[in-house]
């Protein structure tokens, strides 16, 4: 599979998929998603469109992970891709949404903290 990216196009063997992650954004009041693929020789790319996660939901089945085992697949990328548990990406969600929160709320503390100090 090949994709554009900012440093050029980039090409992700889908045979030899070493790992799939979900990364979850907030912006504009929608949740962006993207599944990222990482394969043996390193590349990565990030899948964001419907046609191309679909591709993506067939190849860690026919994939050869590490050691003749399958690509490891987090359980949110899982549910994403329809192979598992729904409620894992709902987790995978609130966790990134909390941890966002909590850091912007903590900077904007240490900002205000820091003003006091001036």
């Amino acid at each position: 599979m090949t994709a554009r990216t900012l440093t050029g196009e980039r090409s992700v063997d889908l045979t030899r998929i070493r790992d799939l992650r979900l990364l979850t954004g907030f912006g504009y009041g929608r949740t962006f998603r993207a599944v990222v693929v990482r394969d043996r020789n390193g590349a990565r790319i990030g899948l964001t469109t419907l046609r191309s996660q679909r591709a993506l939901a067939r190849a860690p089945q026919h994939a050869r992970g590490d050691a003749g085992g399958g690509p490891r697949v987090s359980r949110a990328a899982r549910a994403h891709l329809g192979r598992g548990v729904r409620r894992h990406r709902t987790i995978h969600t609130v966790i990134i949404f909390l941890v966002l929160t909590i850091s912007v709320s903590l900077y904007m503390g240490l900002v205000l903290e820091l003003a006091e100090l001036q």
